[in-house]
């Protein structure tokens, strides 16, 4: 499997409330490899398209059972309420940000701009990253 399907596939797992590890694999490429753009556009891509699916399953079919099933942090709601698809930026942070992305989902907060702010935090999470191997 080509190195960037597996830093895609790895984005997008971490992105989801799957547990992963895309910061260390794309560390770990960078540390490797001469080819930096390229994994970083996998890597961001995977992430982002993670975030998506995340975003639409609870948007979507599922939101009932999402509200349900899966507590949704008082604090995340709180949050998206007060600062609106803006916190969406957080999206990459460990433990944070899935439950940010169901709660925007759920609360079905403008798509465009959730969307918007989850790719421009992502990517800037895995440009910083890459920053010491430039």
């Amino acid at each position: 499997m080509s190195d960037y399907v597996t830093l895609f596939i790895n984005g997008f797992i971490s992105a989801t409330i799957l547990p992963g590890t895309s910061e260390l694999t794309f560390l770990y490429y960078l540390s490797e490899s001469a080819s930096k753009l390229p994994a970083f556009l996998s890597v961001t891509l995977g992430n982002f398209l993670g975030a998506v699916f995340t975003f639409f399953l609870s948007w979507g079919i599922f939101s009932n059972w999402v509200e349900k099933k899966i507590s949704i942090s008082e604090i995340r709601v709180a949050q998206l309420k007060q600062y609106g698809p803006a916190i969406l930026v957080l999206s990459w942070v460990p433990i944070v940000g899935d439950p940010l992305v169901i709660a925007a989902g759920t609360m079905r907060l403008n798509v465009f701009a959730c969307l918007l702010w989850i790719l421009l935090g992502k990517a800037v999470r895995y440009a910083v990253l890459m920053i010491p191997f430039l």
